[in-house]
């Protein structure tokens, strides 16, 4: 019979990057990963030893950042690698996950890993402190989805307002 078409809506509502709890995840892991990579920055003692080092801050940096952007990268292709492994092997069910679905999922998903972990990385150097760090990875990460959600409000309600009183 085929996939079913609650399935395939879930799916691919999933591979369109429109799935807010992964999104919410890819937010959560980057900041929690930016934290535990830029803790040594934020401890008085370990900072001191690495800064008395002929390390300079813009190799600290990059340096944190590639490590935290493997780190992050490694489940992301494995997760790719299982959706185009049941796309193949279980052609009943995801019959509709194609490898062009799997890899346009991971393009964006690499991008808004790219980007929330980026940004809460620059939050981390900016502050130097572990509390703020996590405060402003996780509004700064969360900005664009109330901007996108208190955008989506005004409009419903001012179209609604046009709607009920000018029909036209």
């Amino acid at each position: 019979q085929g996939a079913s078409s609650e399935g395939y809506q879930y799916y691919a509502a999933y591979l369109k990057g429109s799935y807010f709890a992964g999104n919410l995840i890819i937010s959560t892991i980057a900041v929690l990963t930016s934290v535990a990579l830029l803790y040594f920055y934020h401890n008085r003692t370990a900072s001191t030893i690495i800064h008395s080092m002929p390390i300079k801050r813009s190799e600290l940096y990059w340096t944190s950042f590639i490590a935290g952007m493997i780190l992050m990268f490694i489940p992301l292709i494995l997760t790719t690698g299982i959706l185009i492994f049941y796309g193949k092997t279980i052609p009943l069910y995801y019959r509709e996950l194609s490898i062009n679905h799997c890899l346009s999922w991971f393009l964006i998903q690499s991008a808004l890993i790219f980007f929330a972990y980026g940004i809460t990385q620059f939050c981390g150097i900016i502050t130097g402190n572990l509390y703020t760090h996590c405060i402003l990875g996780v509004f700064f990460n969360s900005l664009p989805c109330l901007v996108h959600s208190s955008l989506l409000f005004l409009n419903q309600l001012y179209l609604w307002c046009r709607r009920t009183f000018c029909r036209f």
